[in-house]
C-alpha cells in the first residue's frame, strides 16, 4: 500500500523559511570582503607581516641643557638653544618587531649632529661643538592605536660635550620617548609625521623636542 504523506501549511512555511536562510548563507560565503577578495583568499593571504623597518629625520627645535662641570673644574651654567642660534639634524634609523597587533618592539640608533656654531662667552674666541655631538642606541616599545603611535624606552650612548677649544666625552644615557601618527603610501611603505623628546642625563640634564617626518616598511 502506497502511503501518502501530507504536510501542514505551517510546516511548509517552515520549510521555505529554511531553505532562504540556507541559500542566503550559501551566497554570503562568496560574497568577496571589504577589500575586494573573498573570504577564502584572505584565509590563504598568509600570517600578518611582523618585521618593521624605519628611517626618522628631524631638526630639534628646542634643546635645554642643565648646568654642569667639565673634568678641569670649569663650570658650564645652563642654557638653552633654538635653529636659529644651533642649527642640528637628529637621524633615527633602526628596525622592529610586532609582538602584539598593538606593539612592536624596536632597536634604533640616533645620531645627533650639530650643523652651525654659536659663539660662546668663554672662552675667548670659542664656539659651540659642530659635527657629531651626541650618538644612541635606544631600546624601545611602539604602541599603536590605528595610526597613531606612543613610544617609551631607554637609550644609552657617547655625547661630546664643551666648545671648539676644549671639549669631552662622557657616557650618557637616559629616557627615549615620541609620539606620532602614520598614513600608508602603498608597497608596505608608510610615512608620517613623528615629535621625539629623548632626555639624558650625563654630565648634565639635557632634553630636545624634535619634529620628524619617518618612513618605515612592514615585511
Amino acid at each position: 500500500m502506497q502511503r501518502i504523506v501530507s504536510f501542514h501549511p505551517r510546516h511548509v512555511g517552515l520549510l521555505t523559511v529554511f531553505g532562504a536562510l540556507t541559500h542566503g548563507a550559501s551566497a554570503l560565503a562568496e560574497e568577496p570582503s571589504a577589500d575586494g577578495q573573498a573570504p577564502s583568499a584572505v584565509a590563504t593571504a598568509g600570517p600578518p607581516k611582523r618585521w618593521f623597518a624605519h628611517v626618522n629625520i628631524g631638526v630639534p627645535v628646542y634643546t635645554s641643557v642643565g648646568a654642569w662641570t667639565n673634568p678641569n673644574g670649569g663650570t658650564a651654567a645652563a642654557g638653552s638653544f633654538t635653529p636659529v642660534d644651533r642649527f642640528s639634524l637628529i637621524e633615527l634609523v633602526g628596525a622592529g618587531y610586532w609582538i602584539h597587533p598593538n606593539i612592536r618592539m624596536n632597536l634604533s640608533f640616533l645620531f645627533s649632529e650639530s650643523l652651525t656654531a654659536q659663539p660662546m662667552a668663554l672662552p675667548p674666541g670659542a664656539t659651540s661643538l659642530t659635527g657629531m655631538t651626541f650618538m644612541s642606541a635606544i631600546a624601545w616599545a611602539a604602541f599603536t592605536f590605528g595610526p597613531a603611535f606612543v613610544g617609551l624606552g631607554g637609550m644609552v650612548g657617547p655625547r661630546w660635550m664643551g666648545n671648539s677649544l676644549h671639549h669631552w666625552t662622557y657616557a650618557d644615557g637616559g629616557v627615549f620617548t615620541c609620539l606620532g601618527v602614520t598614513t600608508p603610501l602603498g608597497g608596505g611603505f608608510t610615512g608620517g609625521l613623528a615629535v621625539q623628546a629623548p632626555i639624558t642625563f650625563n654630565p648634565a640634564l639635557v632634553v630636545t623636542v624634535v619634529p620628524a617626518l619617518t618612513l618605515g616598511r612592514r615585511f
